[in-house]
């Protein structure tokens, strides 16, 4: 079954690592735990009209948390770091 390109691109993850990489082309987004690179690549052509040059992936260890006495861990990710041709941008701050 072919995936939509919005039930693989979860999210963009925003914080001061990936807003300083945009200025470099590269765009990172929480991805669904199944996506592969092609289904990545063909999901940000869908949703932005902007063919990706290379798509990295890295799977997310969740981080240890207390809550009161005891110790929980938040939930594991995956995420894919999408970097785009020369002179190519996507708004990814619109929505937020």
């Amino acid at each position: 079954m072919a995936k939509v390109g919005s039930s693989v691109l979860v999210m963009p993850l925003l914080s001061e690592k990936t807003t300083l990489q945009e200025t470099m082309g590269q765009y990172t987004f929480v991805i669904e735990d199944s996506a592969t690179k092609v289904e990545v690549k063909k999901a940000v052509t869908a949703l932005y009209g902007v063919k990706p040059v290379r798509v990295n992936i890295v799977r997310m260890d969740g981080k240890q948390v207390r809550f009161g006495k005891r110790m929980g861990q938040r939930a594991n990710y995956k995420k894919a770091i999408v970097t785009l041709p020369k002179g190519k941008q996507i708004s990814i701050h619109a929505g937020v």
